[in-house]
């Protein structure tokens, strides 16, 4: 795995465990916590979670299955840079990969065509907003 991947896994799984609702109504997964839950070794997860350690750049699939099972998404989201912890714990991107995948072509253009634009008056917007 490439650093920049490893380096996103990292951060992901970090913000998980820091957002994970315990059945106490306490908030936040230790390393170890994790290892129990999930089955996976608290020294596999420290790996993990250093991206220095040359390990982390290569781990094993079924790791990141077992991750990915545990918080109930699918293994690809665990590895996108960046993504909103609100996204990341929701179906929406799931879905939307789902709907664009099974769109037309021209159905696909048309979904980034509108993205696109959502972006843009997005950026117009909080530069607008900034000015004010």
């Amino acid at each position: 795995m490439q650093r920049e991947l490893a380096l996103a896994l990292a951060n992901n799984l970090q913000r998980l465990m820091a957002n994970y609702h315990l059945p106490n109504g306490e908030i936040g997964l230790s390393q170890a916590e994790l290892g129990r839950k999930s089955g996976i070794g608290q020294r596999t997860i420290s790996t993990l979670l250093d991206v220095d350690d040359s390990a982390a750049i290569n781990p094993r699939a079924s790791t990141l299955e077992q991750l990915a099972s545990f918080f109930d998404i699918p293994v690809w989201q665990l590895l996108i840079p960046d993504m909103p912890l609100e996204l990341l714990l929701s179906r929406r991107v799931t879905k939307l990969i789902e709907n664009y995948r099974d769109a037309p072509e021209d159905g696909r253009v048309t979904v980034e065509r509108i993205a696109e634009s959502e972006v843009k008056y997005a950026v117009a917007e909080s530069v607008l907003i900034g000015k004010k």
